[in-house]
């Protein structure tokens, strides 16, 4: 059956209204500025560069103390050296006259104990001053300024140690001195007014042993002076045998006893003052021999360290 009706041609459908319109809003927005980076033109080629060229002169920088810091420890080293060896040096005729007068039982030591401190002092700083090492070495790098004052530290140990045994020696020695001084000083008999003599006497003589024991323990343990202790260990143990005898003879009324007693004391206790002068003597002789190798030994160094 044929359709009798014409076809139509299609046409878009209408557009709807909706039953309730939109009410136009003001949001209150506008629009902001673009921010200056992105409305710049402006390229940032040149802080580049300028960090490059920073960090290129912070590694030259840091490259160049690298290599110059052995160089620079070398010469603070040469240089404090060298100022120790001079202080050391000028310290000598000091000590040297200190010698003399601390090894002469004529001679008072105590003006010249502070020529022994400065020489002392002077040696602890030379030994302290060759333990030292440079503060800051980097592996790798040449260090040949460093090793070449390895014979100069080694020069300044020694002479601190040998300036420590001369100074350690004449101290002993003024030492014994002083205490050989307030050994066996046997006390005056007391006066006709000071009551009984026998009871006085004692208490002097217990006062003497007392402060003669004490003494002996001061003497210092040195080698030098071994063989004369010897004799005041022996002068020590026939003390209190005298002491009673003596102390008997006054008792007893024997003047002619108790004068002799008390002559051998005197006759044996000036014999072992006497007796110190060979030690002392020997003790000035190593003393001035090791001052004048010090003094050259000095000199030799002060030409190393440049």
């Amino acid at each position: 059956m044929l359709e009798t009706t014409p076809a139509r041609v299609s046409a878009p459908a209408a557009a709807t209204r909706p039953d309730e319109q939109i009410p136009d809003e003001d949001l209150g927005w506008t629009p902001a500025d673009l921010p200056r980076a992105v409305r710049s033109s402006r390229t940032f080629r040149i802080p580049v560069i300028v960090i490059a060229v920073a960090a290129a002169a912070a590694l030259y920088a840091g490259a160049w103390f690298a290599l110059r810091l052995p160089a620079a420890q070398a010469d603070a080293q040469r240089t404090a050296y060298a100022a120790a060896l001079e202080e050391a040096g000028g310290a000598l005729p000091g000590l040297s006259e200190a010698a003399a007068a601390v090894t002469d039982p004529a001679v008072d030591p105590a003006p010249f104990l502070p020529a022994l401190a400065r020489a002392e002092g002077i040696a602890a700083g030379l030994s302290d001053l060759a333990e030292q090492r440079p503060w800051l070495v980097v592996p790798g790098l040449p260090a040949g300024d460093l090793e070449a004052l390895e014979p100069v530290r080694g020069r300044i140990d020694a002479i601190g140690a040998r300036l420590t045994a001369v100074t350690a020696l004449l101290d002993d020695a003024a030492a014994y001195r002083r205490a050989l001084d307030d050994m066996f000083v046997i006390p005056d008999l007391p006066g006709d007014d000071e009551g009984p003599s026998v009871a006085v006497f004692s208490d002097r003589l217990s006062q003497m042993t007392a402060a003669t024991v004490s003494a002996a323990g001061l003497l210092p343990p040195n080698e030098v002076f071994a063989g004369h202790r010897e004799q005041v260990d022996g002068l020590l143990a026939w003390l209190p045998e005298w002491q009673a005898a003596y102390l008997d003879a006054l008792r007893d009324d024997d003047l002619d006893t108790a004068a002799a007693l008390r002559a051998e004391a005197v006759s044996r206790t000036e014999a072992l003052r006497e007796g110190l002068t060979a030690p002392l003597a020997s003790a000035r002789q190593w003393a001035d021999e090791q001052i004048a190798s010090l003094q050259r030994d000095i000199d030799a160094a002060l030409v190393l360290a440049g």
